[in-house]
Formats: structure tokens, sequence, C-alpha cells
């Protein structure tokens, strides 16, 4: 195995895991309502815990697995893997982003 495959398979094994772990969580937020994950949850502005916990846990459950397929196409297609990293945190960006701007829709008005 050449230092390059090794680099390859450090990234991709690194984009698995994080892939894994975002499913993990959403997992937790969705089915569990471990809202204590959502970053700057708060009890007493939040209108609707279970549809906080349902829409962010699905938003986050679907950039997970949208993840996770980008590092296994990096895995087959390792001649695209710079690519594939690009999409990988651009998809990550925009799960971030639509969890947020959908899940303001459940703090309440003052």
């Amino acid at each position: 195995m050449t230092h390059s495959h090794q680099g390859d398979l450090i990234i991709i094994s690194s984009l698995l895991v994080f892939s894994l772990l975002l499913l993990l969580i959403s997992w937790a937020i969705k089915f569990k309502k471990q809202v204590n994950f959502i970053a700057g949850y708060d009890e007493k502005t939040c209108k609707d815990k279970n549809g906080l916990a349902n829409y962010v846990g699905g938003t986050i459950f679907i950039t997970g697995i949208a993840c996770l397929g980008f590092a296994i196409a990096a895995f087959f297609i390792p001649a695209h893997i710079k690519a594939l990293m690009g999409i990988y945190f651009i998809s990550l960006a925009l799960g971030t982003v639509v969890a947020a701007i959908g899940g303001s829709r459940y703090i309440k008005s003052r």
C-alpha cells in the first residue's frame, strides 16, 4: 500500500466515523428526545420539544445518510476523493443551516 493510499484510507475512515456519529446523534435526538445535543436548546424558550426533536433529528439523519454515501463513494472512487470530500462538507454545512433555520420555528416569540 502506497503512502497516498494510506492517506486516502485515513481520510475515508474519518469521514465514515463522522457520518456514523451524525447518525447516532440524530437517533438520540429524534427517538430518545435528547434535545440537549441541540446547540442553544433552552427548555424555557421551546414551544414544542417533540417537534424540535423530530425536525432536527430527522434533518441530521438525512445529512448523516448523505455524508455516509459520499464517504462510501470516496472508498470506491478514490480518484475523485477531493471532489467527494468537498461535496461531503457542503452537504454537512447545508444540513446544519437547514436544521438551524427550520428549528427556529420551535422557539417562542418574545
